[in-house]
């Protein structure tokens, strides 16, 4: 089993037998996205978010090395002078690093949120305006994935900004997320910017993610897998 059709298309080309391999891509939990879903303004009261600010929100793994974090700081500068940049994860012993670098760069519109409880990680996407999700093009991996964070992002009904990668490619179809080119702040701010700036835009995007994100519930994944275990096995007692 792979977590996508690249992957498993090198496997089929080195080793193993096309009928043996199930693509199953990462999922999500709908239907606890859809029990703490809140619209924007609640979202913001309950996390103690402004209500005034434009807010640019990115979840997932934050170190004081990562690659990807250090894009989207050269990103904070570059956005619209009403827009907050909220960077959700992170143990505290990385988040306090990067709060001082900020500080020390005088960047004034990014926050580190730190480590929280996944219902609030979901809070949080429901409280932004754009959601990101950029990954710095030296990661091998990104040819051969789907972040699981995106699954949570195309459920939380918020418009996407990414770097344009094959993985995510096979989940979101065209018009499901602004795909930006690789490792370049301005553009990934362009993008942002026009996904705040054109409000049918955003709606568009948010629409059509929502829509994919059906077929990529772990109920469906579930479902799809003892079929696959049972299909293998039939190969292997010589059944069709």
């Amino acid at each position: 089993m792979t977590i996508s059709g690249r992957l498993a298309a090198e496997l089929t080309q080195r080793a193993m037998e096309p009928d043996r391999v199930l693509v199953a891509h990462q999922g999500v939990n709908l239907d606890a996205i859809e029990e703490e879903r809140l619209d924007k303004t609640e979202a913001r009261k309950r996390l103690e978010l402004p209500l005034d600010r434009r807010l640019a929100v990115y979840t997932g793994k934050v170190h004081h090395w990562s690659g990807e974090v250090d894009l989207l700081l050269k990103v904070a500068p570059r956005l619209p002078p009403d827009t907050d940049l909220i960077i959700v994860g992170g143990r505290d012993d990385h988040a306090e690093p990067l709060r001082v670098r900020v500080r020390d760069e005088g960047i004034t519109n990014v926050r580190f949120i730190g480590f929280v409880a996944p219902a609030d990680v979901f809070r949080y996407q429901m409280a932004a305006d754009a959601l990101l999700s950029y990954y710095p093009s030296d990661n091998p991996l990104n040819d051969y994935r789907s972040p699981g964070k995106l699954f949570e992002y195309v459920a939380s009904k918020r418009p996407i900004v990414m770097a344009d990668y094959p993985g995510p490619a096979e989940v979101l179809s065209p018009g499901a997320a602004l795909l930006i080119e690789r490792d370049d702040p301005e553009k990934l701010a362009d993008g942002v910017r026009r996904v705040l700036c054109d409000e049918p835009l955003g709606n568009r995007l948010a629409r059509q993610a929502y829509d994919d994100v059906q077929l990529y519930t772990w109920k469906e994944r579930a479902a799809r897998v003892p079929q696959f275990v049972l299909h293998v096995a039939q190969l292997r007692n010589g059944r069709p």
